[in-house]
């Protein structure tokens, strides 16, 4: 023996290799079995770190351009992750009410909801808008500004949905990329 390739043989092919041994410098008392093995040449040993390797019928072969359809795959995977990225920014967003605007990040929405909690605000309560300008509100205020920050959020998932149905429907990655938050 000298410079071997394992593969997975039991694995689709082309398959990945997922070993190198060079018995000429090291000895391996647990070669993997004949049948997971190829000899390679000097040339192919030499290149074996410039690239994704792979081995079909017998042979040594580099990694295989990706189909349509894994593209396509990919292309969808993408772009879904590019629309729940923008949801999670809109439902954050900055939400109209009362004649102003609130902030509706993460941080300010978890403390509207501790408000909440407890049933009721204290005299003089106020609620801070995106200028920081205090704005009295009562208890019903208060559940007016979580219903706003909860319509703006449905309305953003709803279009996450829309969106997301339209990429899984397309058939090629230039419908897939078409598909804009």
């Amino acid at each position: 023996m000298s410079k071997i390739a394992q593969f997975d043989s039991k694995a689709a092919q082309p398959t990945a290799v997922i070993g190198w041994y060079d018995t000429d410098e090291l000895e391996y008392p647990n070669l993997p079995a004949p049948s997971e093995l190829i000899m390679l040449t000097d040339d192919e040993w030499n290149v074996r770190m410039d690239e994704p390797w792979y081995v079909q019928d017998g042979k040594l072969v580099p990694k295989p351009a990706p189909t349509a359809a894994q593209l396509l795959i990919d292309a969808q995977a993408v772009r879904i992750g590019i629309m729940e990225s923008a949801y999670l920014a809109s439902i954050q967003l900055p939400v109209a009410y009362m004649a102003t605007t609130f902030q509706a990040d993460a941080g300010s929405q978890d403390v509207l909801t501790k408000c909440l909690a407890a049933g009721s605000v204290p005299e003089g309560f106020f609620w801070l808008d995106v200028h920081n300008a205090q704005v009295l509100m009562t208890y019903i205020q208060l559940q007016g500004l979580a219903a706003a920050i909860l319509d703006q959020g449905q309305a953003a998932f709803s279009r996450l949905q829309q969106l997301k149905s339209q990429v899984r429907a397309a058939e090629t990655v230039a419908e897939v990329q078409a598909v804009v938050w």
